[in-house]
């Protein structure tokens, strides 16, 4: 006998009779007193079993038998979403029959058997597997009772096992939303009915927020309401830019990304030019957020070379360091004359002569310094020596000491909330009456009264961009279609065009690509590239066949946004086209 058999012969017997009636026959059945405030509560209308949402008994002393007569009525209230049952004097009996009846219940949410001392240990194995079966439970309690803390721990870890899974079931995640949706298409066409997506859903509070999203966005449908997959991925990847925010974003004239990463370069640059420094490697060091002021580039040269020095393990002085006096020699009197003399040319050649004589051991290389001093003797008199020799650095110097100055960014958020946690007592406007069997298929179209009331959903976030101006303009130029060149006779009084005629008229991008073509694909900028082609692990992880399957521009720009990070290449540039870049 399958579970929803099981729920439908529960059910049938539940006919004919009120919630109030039922717990009335049950107190009888148990011989108990029928607690006033709680039947109260209780719907006295026939068959009304959606009515009840959260069951509050905290504080009533049922007693043994008395809380067993509760266990007929949180079976028939198919809406329920909460049971407080804190010191009610429950028993282990009780917590059996509870869980045989909340293992399967559709929406129950939260429990609270808390101030239970006649709860002992038996029934941590009961509450164990009846968060394992249900996974809409998300929350119980069980402290001050006799569970133990080892098994409340348990319970509580399986419980927020479940409240994960749900908040995650929606996310901004591409190939996972893609194959939600492939599981319903079972044709391939793209285009799913609104009830099959609803209904392939399994947890009720989640189909209940969808339905509610398909209501507010008044999503596009076709006349036998089908969606789209790019409709269904509006609805549950909050990220996801419609093609209004790809042309609008493509139409942007600036690219702050670039314009960002070429004025740092400028400005380290020149402050490593006024330092003595140099970096062969500086096109791998990229500032993509920020801009940097000329007084930070070189704040953040001058920390690099420090650190240059220190990883190196070399005696070499960084300019910062230039005037630091030593300990040893900070209090010792000096001569003033000594103190006041600078280094002779003489002196200064005679200590460079040494460097060489050391890099030409022998003979010859003594009587090659030796013939060498005089002129290097004219030329020192001639010009100062420089300030200071020039330090080489490399990008993992900038980074560190990048990383070292600038407290990190915010991380940006990688996915939206689909599920919203609105209490456990929220139930949605459109689902107030009880009755769950909303007509799904007529919300897209006109607005109904529980519509007007909601209003707009505030839930959206602004979607945010990972990827550039420059890069959504090529990936667009790939789904425009290219003519050749050959003459089109057409028909009317028009006469004889040729192709290049026609390519001034502004083309609209093709409706879909194979996967494929797009992974040969390698759209690029003047600073970096992407490799789309690194996608095809998703693709195969996914089962979607690259050969046969169709993508939309759409779904190219969004994932390729998500995965920008991951698929973007750097150009290589030396530091000769770094300056003639910014004008250097």
């Amino acid at each position: 006998m399958t579970t929803v058999y099981k729920h439908k012969l529960l059910m049938m017997s539940f006919q004919g009779r009120s919630p109030r009636q039922i717990y009335i026959d049950s107190c009888e059945e148990h011989g108990v007193r029928v607690q006033r405030s709680l039947c109260d509560e209780l719907s006295n209308s026939t068959d009304d079993f959606g009515r009840l949402q959260h069951l509050i008994c905290s504080g009533i002393a049922f007693g043994v038998r008395g809380c067993l007569a509760l266990v007929p009525v949180i079976q028939c209230s198919r809406n329920l979403r909460r049971v407080d049952l804190k010191g009610c004097g429950v028993t282990d009996e009780f917590v059996a029959h509870l869980v045989e009846a909340l293992q399967e219940h559709p929406t129950i949410r939260t429990i609270d058997l808390s101030d239970n001392a006649f709860i002992t240990v038996h029934s941590g194995k009961g509450l164990v597997k009846m968060a394992e079966l249900n996974p809409n439970i998300v929350a119980c309690d069980v402290s001050n009772t006799h569970v133990g803390v080892n098994v409340a721990k348990v319970v509580s870890a399986r419980c927020e096992a479940n409240r994960f899974r749900l908040v995650s079931y929606f996310a901004d995640d591409f190939f996972r939303m893609k194959d939600l949706f492939n599981s319903v298409d079972a044709d391939g066409s793209g285009w799913v009915h609104i009830k099959n997506i609803v209904g392939s859903v399994n947890a009720p509070i989640l189909q209940e927020r969808l339905i509610e999203r398909i209501a507010l966005k008044r999503s596009k449908k076709r006349s036998d309401n089908c969606i789209h997959v790019n409709t269904f991925m509006e609805l549950v990847y909050l990220n996801y830019k419609s093609m209004s925010e790809i042309h609008e974003r493509a139409s942007d004239a600036t690219d702050p990304v670039a314009l960002a990463v070429k004025t740092n370069w400028k400005l380290l640059i020149q402050a490593m030019r006024a330092h003595g420094v140099t970096c062969a490697g500086l096109s791998k060091f990229r500032v993509r957020d920020l801009v940097l002021s000329r007084s930070e580039a070189e704040e953040l040269v001058l920390q690099a070379v420090e650190y240059a020095g220190i990883s190196s393990g070399s005696a070499r002085v960084s300019p910062r360091a230039a005037n630091v006096v030593p300990d040893d020699k900070k209090f010792a009197p000096t001569p003033p004359q000594e103190a006041a003399a600078p280094p002779s040319a003489a002196e200064t050649v005679s200590g460079n002569n040494e460097v060489q004589l050391d890099e030409q051991p022998g003979e010859e290389g003594t009587a090659a310094a030796e013939q060498s001093e005089a002129p290097h003797a004219a030329a020192a008199v001639a010009t100062p020596p420089p300030a200071a020799a020039d330090i080489e650095i490399s990008p993992k110097d900038l980074m560190v000491a990048f990383k070292q100055l600038f407290p990190p960014l915010p991380p940006a958020p990688k996915s939206f909330g689909f599920l919203k946690e609105r209490g456990d007592d929220y139930v949605s406007p459109l689902l107030r009456q009880g009755s769950r069997c909303v007509s799904i298929t007529d919300m897209s179209s006109n607005a109904t009264p529980a519509l007007s009331q909601l209003g707009e959903d505030d839930d959206d976030p602004v979607h945010s961009w990972r990827t550039p101006p420059t890069m959504v303009r090529e990936i667009v130029k790939i789904f425009l279609p290219t003519y050749q060149p050959h003459s089109l006779m057409l028909e009317g009084n028009t006469g004889l065009r040729s192709a290049s005629s026609i390519n001034q008229a502004p083309a609209l991008p093709q409706k879909d690509l194979l996967i494929d073509q797009i992974l040969d694909a390698t759209p690029g900028t003047e600073l970096e590239y992407i490799r789309i082609a690194g996608l095809c692990a998703k693709f195969a992880q996914y089962s979607i066949p690259t050969d046969v399957s169709t993508i939309t521009l759409q779904e190219v720009v969004n994932v390729v946004d998500e995965c920008y990070d991951v698929i973007r290449v750097d150009r290589p540039f030396t530091v000769a086209q770094i300056e003639k870049m910014c004008g250097l």
